[in-house]
């Protein structure tokens, strides 16, 4: 071969390595600002060394998840002070969507919520008024307990960004206004929807008509205790285009629901799955709930099969401009060996690239329950041991945390 020659090939393999090159800085590029604008949800409130006050003044509220997770934590080590006013916060700071052209439109390119805003679900919302009023129950103030259950009816049937009713919170209210009822509020509305809902399974539709016979025989009213059973579970995806209207996004919770069950003498004992609440999640990318979530996940489609097919090929020219330069120079087969070895990692991180660019957006307030338990209140303070061989929690082995 020629001088002129060679020299040609030698700056067309610098071509192939420099273009390799971009295209592997182009990748971690996109890992580190991922990294950057979306943190995991964890929370500062598990170090329970801290006081309630000092806990509280290190929430990051640019971590959406993180603070949620605090609220339940706050909730749990009876700092009910710190919780309420998170509430307040969390509604103030998540509970309405603003758009940004910048950044919708950088999430055609890149996945779902990496720089938007979190916005609260329907169910996050009603579930914060809830928590807000068992916090204002624990320090008997009833009135605010009431004016809590007036703000979680508002959350759930307002027509917001996120927006829709469900069981769970449905079963709270029907439950919470027994206990709290006053002229012209009642339970019976929220029992009487849960009887009718089409999504409520059987067992729960026919719990509900219970109540409501036993409202209209005019009985005693009943005070119910709630307990929260086990912690939501992870949410696992995978790529199908078997359901279009969804997007090409399968969830599937990494742990199944329990299912609901009944029990006690009088059947009044009644376990409920969030269930619903994981659905609320998977339908995000629903055409019909979020047509412009939608439409980006279409659209990043191809361009996260693209991502893919990048990465292998510049895998691929790594290898064959390493090799090909090592062979120029006349090289000892170093170069050629460590081309071949750098060129197979970058090449075997396609899968990961294009998972990376299509995730769907999986943010959701983590700690909460995966069911709550209700029975009528008795004479025992907090959990009675015969409440945990209850046949509806034996089997779980779930932790059972009592609310109110």
């Amino acid at each position: 071969m020629s001088l002129s020659g060679s020299l040609q090939t030698l700056k067309v393999h610098r071509a192939v390595l420099k273009f390799g090159t971009k295209v592997l800085a182009m990748i971690l590029g996109l890992g580190f600002f991922g990294c950057q604008t979306q943190k995991p949800g964890s929370s500062f409130a598990d170090d329970g060394t801290r006081s309630c006050k000092e806990s509280a003044r290190l929430t990051d509220w640019d971590d959406a998840v993180a603070s949620l997770n605090s609220i339940s934590v706050f909730f749990q080590r009876r700092c009910y002070t710190e919780t309420i006013s998170h509430v307040d916060e969390a509604r103030s700071r998540l509970s309405h969507k603003s758009y940004s052209i910048i950044k919708e439109t950088l999430e055609f390119f890149i996945p779902e919520g990496k720089v938007t805003d979190y916005v609260l679900e329907s169910y996050e919302r009603g579930y914060l008024s809830f928590v807000a009023a068992a916090s204002y129950l624990r320090r008997k103030e009833h009135t605010a307990v009431r004016t809590e259950l007036h703000k979680l009816y508002n959350e759930e049937s307002a027509l917001t960004y996120n927006h829709g009713r469900d069981d769970v919170n449905a079963l709270i209210q029907a439950a919470m206004w027994d206990r709290f009822a006053t002229d012209g509020f009642s339970s019976r509305p929220f029992w009487l929807w849960l009887s009718k809902q089409k999504d409520a399974d059987a067992k729960t539709q026919a719990f509900a008509t219970s109540q409501i016979n036993r409202l209209d025989a005019k009985e005693p009213p009943v005070a119910w205790r709630i307990y929260e059973v086990g912690q939501f579970p992870k949410i696992n995806w995978e790529i199908t285009l078997s359901d279009a209207e969804h997007g090409y996004i399968k969830m599937t919770p990494a742990s199944p629901f329990p299912e609901t069950c009944v029990s006690g003498a009088d059947k009044n004992h009644l376990l409920l799955s969030t269930k619903s609440w994981f659905k609320k999640i998977a339908r995000r990318h629903a055409n019909s709930y979020h047509p412009l979530v939608n439409a980006k996940s279409w659209i990043r489609a191809p361009m996260g099969i693209a991502y893919g097919v990048t990465t292998i090929a510049a895998g691929a020219g790594i290898v064959v401009g390493g090799c090909a330069l090592d062979a120029g120079t006349k090289g000892n087969g170093e170069l050629c060996a460590l081309s071949f070895r750098g060129g197979l990692a970058v090449a075997a991180k396609s899968g990961d690239v294009v998972d990376y660019a299509l995730q769907p957006d999986l943010r959701h307030w983590e700690r909460v329950p995966e069911a709550v338990f209700i029975v009528p209140d008795g004479d025992t303070a907090g959990i009675p041991p015969d409440l945990k061989l209850d046949p509806c929690l034996r089997n779980l082995g779930r932790e059972l945390r009592r609310v109110i």
